[in-house]
Order: structure tokens, then C-alpha cells, then sequence
């Protein structure tokens, strides 16, 4: 199943856009061939619209027969920039509320992701490392116990430089935290340009990996190029995704404007059918 992350509705629509926006976009979805696509709340004061109106975009990607795969809290990633951020309670009643959306309208969507940013030090005497840990230990387990409640799994989204620490990062966080439903987010340029052995990950994470942001670069910068503009070998890549027991969609993530993101995802698409990937 190919899908496509919530960057092809913010390259359309920038930032800003609303649930309408996401009706729209389905459309064009369905005009590409791909059968899935990622739903996401980018800001917090956008939470009030998805609690009003994610019943209409349910019925509607439902009328055209796709699937939503899993869904983001991209307005997380201010809860772990720096020190007094990652220190925020607040998030805790907001990742409820997110699951109330999903739980209420989504019921094929079993998988919440969080990103968490670069961090910030602000303070190299303050932020003792130590204490950060323990504080983001106690965070995802708070989480986590939140998404159980709900049988959600957590997948984390861990862009260049987080305080997780890159894929291993998160193989000893699983641990240190015991959560079964933790597991990872697999975004392919933010592992590239991290240093990650891309089609070694999926044997890293046995069973862990609940997601794709899939993207091509050359990883030395992060970008997100259409697949076959950079050098990661796709074959190579989702054959090991496969060989470790990933069977959920292959969502695309293309950073692309308004006037060329049809073009740069049916570009992507066609890239991926033409393999035999996704089908």
C-alpha cells in the first residue's frame, strides 16, 4: 500500500491548513493511485478544528475508498526543543485530545506519531544530561500509558540532533521505558542524514517500526527529494523492511510548493509501482 504523509497536504496548502483542506486534497489522492495518507494536527491551536470536523473527513476518504495509516502530532515537536520545553506538562492533556479525534472518527488508525526536534541547550550548566534523560524517560512512559488506555502505539519521529539520539537512542529508550507500544517512526532522511545504516534499521527494530516518511537524499543534508533524486537504494531498503515483518503503508514525504506537488508525487508513485514496491 502506498500512502503519503501530511507534507504532500501542507506543500498544497501550506501550514495552515484545515481539515476542509484535507477533504480537498483527497482527490487529487485517489486521481494519483495511492491508496492511503497520514493525518496530522501541524499547530495546536488546530486541534478545535480536527475535534469539530474530522467526522466530514472521515466520511469522505471512506466515500473514495482509502485508508488514513496512522496519525501525527507534528505540534509535539515544541514540547522538545530545549530543556524547559521537554519540562511542559501541558502536552499530556493535548496528546488526549488527540486521541479522542482518532479514537472518535479514525478507527482504522492504531499508531500516534511525535516528532521531537533538534534540541537547544541553553543552559550547559543547568541541563545536567542525566536529568534529561530521566525526564524523557518519565515523558514517553507518560505517554505511552495514555496511548494504551486507547490501544495505541506511539511511534517517535526523531529528526537530526533530538535528545533521543538517533535510532539506537530509541532502541535503549524502548528498554528504559518497558512500553510494548513504543516503537519508531521511519523517516528515511532524517536517518540518512543522522548517519543511519538505512537497510540496516528494520533488523534494529524487529517489529518497532509502525510508520514511513519516505524520502530521498544524498545524507549529508536533510532534504526531501522524489525518490531516484537521491542515493538511497529503495529496493534494497523496503526488501529489508519487508524481510523484518513491515507490512503497513509506504508513505510518501516529498517536500515540494503548490504548483508542482502532483507532479512530484505521482513522479514518486509511479517510481515505486514501476519496482514493484508498495503493490
Amino acid at each position: 500500500m502506498i500512502g503519503v504523509s501530511p507534507s504532500f497536504f501542507f506543500s498544497k496548502y501550506t501550514t495552515d491548513f484545515t481539515v476542509e483542506d484535507y477533504i480537498d486534497g483527497l482527490t487529487f489522492l485517489k486521481e494519483m493511485g495511492i491508496d492511503a495518507f497520514q493525518g496530522e494536527i501541524y499547530k495546536k491551536e488546530n486541534i478545535s478544528d480536527w475535534e469539530e470536523n474530522s467526522h466530514k473527513l472521515a466520511k469522505r476518504y471512506k466515500e473514495l475508498n482509502l485508508n488514513m495509516s496512522l496519525f501525527v502530532a507534528h505540534f509535539f515537536i515544541n514540547y522538545t526543543l530545549n530543556f524547559d520545553s521537554l519540562f511542559d506538562y501541558s502536552c499530556l492533556s493535548e496528546i488526549k485530545r488527540v486521541c479522542d479525534i482518532v479514537k472518535d472518527n479514525f478507527e482504522e488508525v492504531d499508531t500516534i506519531v511525535i516528532p521531537f526536534g533538534k534540541y537547544q541547550v541553553k543552559d550547559y550548566k543547568k541541563e545536567n544530561y542525566q536529568l534529561i534523560r530521566t525526564r524523557l524517560i518519565e515523558l514517553i512512559k507518560n505517554i505511552t500509558n495514555i496511548l494504551n488506555a486507547y490501544d495505541f502505539k506511539l511511534a517517535l519521529e526523531i529528526i537530526p540532533g533530538s535528545i533521543i539520539g538517533g535510532v539506537d537512542g530509541l532502541v535503549r529508550l524502548i528498554d528504559e521505558t518497558n512500553a510494548d507500544n513504543l516503537g519508531y517512526n521511519f523517516d528515511t532522511g532524517h536517518a540518512y542524514c543522522s548517519g543511519e545504516v538505512l537497510t540496516l534499521v528494520p533488523s534494529k527494530l524487529k517489529g518497532k517500526i509502525f510508520g514511513t516518511h519516505l524520502k530521498d537524499n544524498f545524507g549529508d543534508v536533510n532534504l526531501s527529494l522524489v525518490m531516484g533524486k537521491g542515493n538511497i537504494n529503495w529496493e534494497e531498503l523496503c526488501n529489508s523492511l519487508k524481510y523484518f515483518g513491515y507490512n503497513r503503508s509506504l508513505d510518501l514525504e516529498i517536500s515540494s510548493n503548490c504548483e508542482n506537488v502532483i507532479r512530484d508525487y505521482s513522479i514518486a508513485v509511479d517510481y515505486l509501482k514501476k519496482r514493484n514496491i508498495g503493490i
